[in-house]
């Protein structure tokens, strides 16, 4: 079986298109605002679940060398969410908690839509999230909240792109409707793999996910696998504090 990493295609930077429909563009810079919703959740569990490691970092590696070879190899850009990881990576054990931001803004959005760059992380991400799904002292109920969290926020950006009409679409360049749908993938998978993964919890409902608390931890240095620190088990959540899905 492919792992979610393997499904998804790697970020490319190719010349950026926009639609002209302006309502077309309103709801597309609210999806955006979802997927970046989303993101923050998947660099909170990185920084809470995943501890400095030879295998993450060689995964890393893997990732910025696809890039490279899409754009320059001497000035790669491998967007927020992988810079993000990259850092977390190579600094020490008992740092100060990073915050993680989105440097996109206006029209920036539609190059963020369409070049995907996060979507080859969040894979990675989720692929360790449903291996760790798996242990015994793997917290029950933060797992659920993580998919209530994923599959309202799919239900969510589903009725936003059905919404609109079949000439709106038409309206969206190939390119950047391609960034969407990679990204709808990686959130169609976890939900699905993690959902088989996690004890069953595969019939959750549309409701929107409770309000949970954001924490970090010191993780254990001395741990090299993907495998959670047991402090942060209770906290392994891909809810963002604060934000809002609309």
């Amino acid at each position: 079986m492919q792992t979610i990493l393997e499904t998804v295609p790697p970020g490319r930077y190719e010349l950026y298109r926009q639609p002209k429909l302006g309502h077309v563009r309103s709801t597309l810079v609210k999806v955006a605002k979802i997927f970046r919703f989303l993101d923050g959740g998947f660099a909170n569990y990185f920084q809470v679940a995943v501890p400095p490691s030879d295998a993450v970092k060689q995964d890393l590696e893997m990732l910025r060398q696809s890039f490279s070879s899409r754009q320059s190899p001497t000035a790669t850009y491998v967007g927020d969410l992988g810079e993000f990881c990259e850092r977390l990576q190579e600094r020490a054990v008992g740092f100060e908690p990073a915050r993680f931001k989105s440097t996109d803004t206006g029209d920036e959005i539609f190059a963020y839509l369409q070049d995907a760059l996060e979507v080859p992380y969040c894979g990675l991400i989720a692929n360790i999230f449903t291996q760790q799904c798996s242990y015994s002292n793997h917290d029950q109920a933060s797992i659920q909240a993580v998919l209530m969290t994923i599959q309202y926020s799919r239900k969510t950006l589903t009725r936003r792109l059905d919404a609109l009409t079949q000439a709106d679409h038409d309206d969206i360049p190939a390119e950047l409707a391609d960034g969407i749908k990679a990204r709808m993938d990686v959130l169609t998978t976890l939900a699905e793999e993690a959902s088989w993964t996690c004890n069953g919890f595969d019939d959750l409902d549309d409701s929107p996910p409770p309000s949970t608390k954001r924490s970090f931890v010191t993780l254990d240095p001395s741990d090299d696998t993907h495998k959670p620190d047991a402090r942060a088990t209770s906290q392994h959540e891909l809810v963002c504090k604060g934000s809002t899905i609309v």
